[in-house]
């Protein structure tokens, strides 16, 4: 099977992301402690980045060959993505850290190849409930530390569950009666 470069790279965020996790837990003074807070929002903002730029380019991709609501659905994930990124940099910024836009985390190459658009809704949506878990799991590390961010990470965690059972009523629609849900899949 072909490896998905949006999976790959939420996998290796994922992946820093729980270094990270580990060193906020043993950091003892308070401006390390924040230091690394900023560094693991950072890690919540490139996966919700890397779910914005996979969903902008694919909803343009779908107005090729797309139904108008499916565009309008991708361009609505987009957004919510985006304004997720926003709200993430935000409390970065509130840290005294820095937003980190950069795409170092990208670590799998690109591809233009199209994908049927059921395939790509899934693929994103697979990648949504990876990104889920990941926003679950840094916003558990702030509980009891740092309320705002643990706040802030479990409203946009639970706002892309809601996102991926969209998602997966899209590719249901996509599919038609052989559909398949992602959690059959999985």
């Amino acid at each position: 099977m072909e490896r998905s470069p949006l999976l790959v790279d939420l996998r290796e965020i994922i992946r820093r992301s729980e270094e990270l996790s580990r060193e906020f837990m043993s950091a003892v003074s308070g401006s390390h402690r924040r230091m690394v807070a900023a560094q693991l929002l950072n890690m919540a903002l490139a996966a919700q980045f890397v779910c914005f730029l996979q969903m902008r380019r694919q909803a343009l991709m779908a107005t090729i060959d797309g139904p108008s609501t499916l565009v309008q659905h991708l361009e609505s994930f987009a957004a919510e993505d985006l304004e997720h990124t926003d709200r993430i940099a935000t409390r970065i910024h509130q840290l005294s850290g820095t937003p980190q836009f950069g795409a170092d985390w990208m670590v799998s190459p690109r591809t233009t190849r199209r994908q049927p658009l059921a395939r790509m809704v899934h693929e994103n949506a697979q990648a949504k409930l990876l990104a889920a878990g990941s926003l679950r799991g840094i916003a558990d590390k702030f509980d009891g530390d740092d309320s705002i961010s643990h706040h802030l990470l479990s409203d946009i965690h639970a706002s892309v569950e809601k996102q991926v059972l969209r998602m997966e009523a899209i590719v249901r629609q996509l599919s038609g009666p052989q559909g398949t849900t992602l959690a059959e899949n999985c």
